[in-house]
């Protein structure tokens, strides 16, 4: 195998040489012939890269060649080693970029000793400060802080008694009043016709994703909305609540929807890709 190949020109000369179309590999394979045709362009973007990966491993098997120098290829396109940063020119001489200069790394001096005549003036202000706080105290602290013990009026026990009975049943009345009963879950099932790869977010918090085969189905519970994303709305259908949502599109399109509570639909569709002209041939 030419290690200077790309993976698209390696997967599209193992199929042709083979015999087959790109239709005739959807039909062993189940992946869209989109999803096939952007490989063989050297295209790794389309979804993410655990579904590109197990895409280029169920062709490879058909196509019986080795899959891991693909894989490795397709993770270095991917992920890029950085650039190493480059020197510059610093007073006439070479220094790594992000190396400090010399005046930047000399250490402060340390600061002079502030004089003690500094420190009485404090200290004189402190003892100052006390002694006015004592005397607001003396003066207004049964204005402020309320009389003293010998004006506290007594309370009857039978008043007091009273008071201690009303208190628990005020406070279940609150509870009651603050409680609201939770809401039913929603359930949102997904049942998938075709491959097609799907994101669901639930309530704006928990993302899922998956990879569906043909009869492959999945029922998720939520409180107020859910979003979904599909790469084949044609391959999927979505029940919420046992209630068929209807037709989300067509196949191979890139469609989101956005389920309310109310069970209203929002929905926004891609482009219907475009079909090959190939024609499958024959073994």
């Amino acid at each position: 195998m030419d290690e200077e190949k790309t993976v698209g020109t390696i997967l599209r000369e193992a199929r042709e040489a083979k015999g087959l179309s790109v239709e005739a590999l959807y039909e062993k394979t189940r992946i869209l012939t989109q999803y096939i045709e952007l490989l063989e362009q050297d295209r790794y973007d389309f979804l993410p890269e655990p579904y590109v990966r197990g895409f280029v491993r169920s062709l490879t098997e058909v196509l019986e060649i080795d899959p891991e120098p693909l894989l490795d290829q397709i993770h270095r396109f991917l992920h890029p080693e950085p650039e190493p940063e480059e020197a510059v020119d610093i007073a006439g001489g070479v220094e790594a970029a992000g190396a400090e200069p010399e005046k930047a790394r000399e250490q402060p001096k340390p600061a002079r000793r502030p004089r003690r005549t500094g420190d009485y003036v404090l200290a004189a202000l402190f003892v100052v400060a006390i002694a006015a706080i004592v005397l607001v105290y003396a003066r207004y602290k049964e204005r402020w802080f309320g009389p003293s013990a010998g004006n506290v009026k007594e309370i009857p026990l039978e008043a007091a008694l009273q008071d201690t009975a009303a208190a628990p049943a005020t406070r279940a009345q609150r509870a009651v009043a603050v409680s609201q009963p939770k809401p039913s879950p929603m359930a949102l099932t997904l049942e998938a016709t075709d491959s097609s790869w799907v994101r669901v977010v639930v309530d704006d918090t928990l993302t899922h994703e998956y990879l569906f085969g043909p009869g492959n189905s999945k029922t998720l519970q939520g409180y107020q909305t859910f979003y979904i994303k599909t790469g084949n709305a044609g391959g999927l259908v979505l029940k919420l609540n046992g209630k068929d949502v209807g037709p989300i599109g067509n196949t191979g399109q890139v469609v989101e929807l956005w389920i309310n509570r109310d069970g209203q639909v929002r929905k926004r569709a891609g482009r219907v890709p475009r079909r090959s002209n190939a024609v499958p041939m024959q073994p």
